[in-house]
């Protein structure tokens, strides 16, 4: 799935200790279920103390909020930097820097306005589109 989510200007993705990877993007409600439950949010073989605003900083009142392009298939990973504006995500959308997740101008703009989108779509008139294409309208444009 794709979701655009509103995060601080300056927002970095927290990363795994040591690693590139990306960790987990889980709600703090999620984090303290699992403690409770005496499991590591980094996975059971993780033996390293949880500190809570490594997985979901908390905002202080008044943050500015900026907008990011998620995957959302699993815990949550970026897709794109932190924008000020969803019309500079939709821009990027359907620039080169999105690779892979460049779309068309006018559909980036109606998925950024929607907001979410699943993963991929299937349609008699299109054949397959992810669902950015769906959400904005690329389905409707390949059946006319």
């Amino acid at each position: 799935m794709r979701e655009v989510r509103p995060v601080a200007l300056d927002w970095e993705h927290p990363r795994q200790p040591g690693s590139n990877a990306y960790r987990p993007l889980w709600s703090r409600s999620d984090l303290r279920a699992d403690l409770e439950r005496s499991e590591h949010p980094d996975g059971p073989e993780c033996q390293e103390p949880v500190d809570l605003r490594d997985y979901m900083p908390e905002l202080a009142e008044g943050t500015p909020f900026g907008w990011q392009l998620y995957e959302t298939a699993t815990a949550g990973t970026p897709l794109s930097p932190v924008f000020a504006t969803k019309g500079e995500l939709a821009a990027w959308m359907s620039s080169p820097a999105a690779g892979r997740d460049q779309v068309r101008p006018e559909v980036a703009a109606k998925f950024v306005t929607k907001g979410w989108a699943p993963l991929s779509y299937w349609s008699p008139q299109a054949g397959f589109l992810t669902g950015v294409e769906q959400v904005g309208g690329a389905e409707l444009e390949a059946g006319s």
